[in-house]
């Protein structure tokens, strides 16, 4: 019983983002820029709300990566207040595929968090959250990603 309660709290995502929000920048529907921007928490409940129990994620190497990890957009280790803000060029002009990018977060050098996996790495998928339009031209000038659930991935 103890055991099967373990596992449900590991998989039922250790980590939140704190609605851990990117925009890429799109000019002639080609990916310019992308930005990921936000907070990482250590909770055992999914919670994203700061506090005692609750403490930001310090020191976490966090990847973005796309196309099976064969393209990696950027990397960036959380601040002392869990934040995480990465802007960065893409190669060319290359059209931008999200279904194929992925959020990984290394938790092996993180300070204050006292949870317990089975594995160093948790991954999330980035999901479209909103398409941002000019207003008198109408063409997508940008999109909104996010994640916020982790699963724990092999070493």
């Amino acid at each position: 019983m103890a055991r099967s309660q373990i596992s449900f709290l590991l998989l039922s995502l250790l980590l939140a983002a704190a609605a851990l929000p990117s925009q890429a920048f799109i000019i002639d529907n080609t990916l310019k820029k992308v930005r990921v921007a936000g907070k990482l928490y250590c909770t055992i409940d999914g919670n994203p709300v700061a506090g005692i129990f609750n403490p930001p994620l310090v020191g976490a190497n966090v990847t973005v990566a796309c196309e099976d990890e064969r393209v990696t957009l950027g990397q960036v280790v959380t601040d002392p207040a869990g934040t995480v803000d990465m802007l960065y060029d893409t190669v060319g002009d290359i059209a931008f595929d999200s279904s194929t990018c992925r959020v990984r977060v290394s938790v092996a050098n993180v300070v204050g968090c006292r949870i317990l996996l089975p594995s160093t790495t948790l991954g999330a998928p980035i999901q479209v959250v909103r398409f941002i339009q000019d207003p008198v031209t109408s063409l997508v000038t940008s999109v909104l990603f996010g994640f916020s659930k982790f699963i724990v991935l092999a070493s």
